[in-house]
């Protein structure tokens, strides 16, 4: 991956709407370059294209993140869950203070404690910290 490459990743993050045409005349370079560098980073190194939205206007009116601190003889096994999840938008391993962060995004408070009470319930688990988010000033990705 070269700075060319960077760039182009870059407009896709702001718009991966923009057309090939869009994105060559942006960067000065050929469609047809546009085209095979894209097939490229859409084979190694783009996970997916996605929509940003503002979680209020679908009924999202509360973003926690929860800290997991378990027993590793779990951890596979919780990861595995945690990843079949709707719920989890995000599972992170963490070096410290927690095993595990997951950003979990719901209707509200009482969508919450259920979470909280079903992954307190699995096995190898020994604490659940929930951290509620106020407001969100940013969320983005970058390259």
């Amino acid at each position: 991956m070269d700075e060319k490459d960077v760039e182009i990743l870059r407009e896709l993050i702001k718009n991966a709407n923009v057309t090939l045409g869009q994105l060559a005349g942006k960067l000065n370079m050929s469609i047809s370059t546009i085209h095979k560098r894209l097939n490229k980073l859409n084979k190694d190194v783009i996970e997916q294209y996605t929509v940003v939205i503002d979680p209020r206007l679908v009924g999202i009116n509360i973003i926690a993140f929860l800290g997991i601190s378990l027993d590793f003889a779990f951890k596979e096994d919780v990861i595995n869950y945690l990843m079949e999840r709707k719920w989890a938008q995000e599972v992170y391993e963490l070096l410290e203070p927690f095993d595990l962060l997951i950003k979990v995004k719901v209707k509200g408070i009482k969508d919450l404690k259920d979470i909280i009470r079903e992954v307190s319930n699995l096995d190898g688990i020994n604490e659940v910290s929930s951290f509620i988010v106020t407001e969100r000033h940013k969320e983005k990705y970058e390259v």
